[in-house]
């Protein structure tokens, strides 16, 4: 596969799979202290997810998750970029000159922001090129 193509890697659609489902292995996790708010919106997304594509995301599904999480990285890249420009270029040098502090607070998320979804993406990509991430589940032997 060409050094770029991975960002436009074509998937298959997910197969009813095999395993545990995902988002309920994340969601369950008492060790993460989830806001209500974050717990709630990723059940929202488990659900959109057995919605659109009649079976939740499992362990196994037909799909190479690391590929799926590079192109997910992109995606955060670029939209938090598309934020970050909405907000201008400020800083925390704009403080004092009638900038609020809740946009500088944002600014400053966006940036951090953007920053890690760089850095995974950096991460995804080279990991999807060494491929070594099993895609099939292993083989049972008796």
């Amino acid at each position: 596969m060409a050094l770029d193509s991975f960002a436009v890697a074509p998937q298959p659609a997910p197969s009813a799979g095999e395993g545990d489902a995902v988002w309920p292995t994340i969601f369950s996790n008492e060790n993460l202290a989830l806001p209500d708010w974050l717990g709630a919106d990723m059940r929202a997304r488990h659900e959109a997810g057995v919605a659109k594509y009649g079976t939740p995301l499992r362990v196994w599904n037909g799909r190479n998750p690391v590929v799926d999480a590079y192109q997910e990285a992109l995606d955060l890249l670029v939209y938090a970029q598309q934020a970050r420009a909405r907000l201008g270029a400020l800083s925390l040098h704009e403080r004092g000159r009638g900038v609020p502090s809740s946009i500088l607070s944002a600014r400053l998320t966006l940036d951090v922001v953007f920053h890690q979804a760089l850095q995974a993406a950096r991460w995804l990509g080279e990991l999807a090129r060494i491929d070594t991430v099993p895609s099939q589940p292993p083989k049972v032997t008796r």
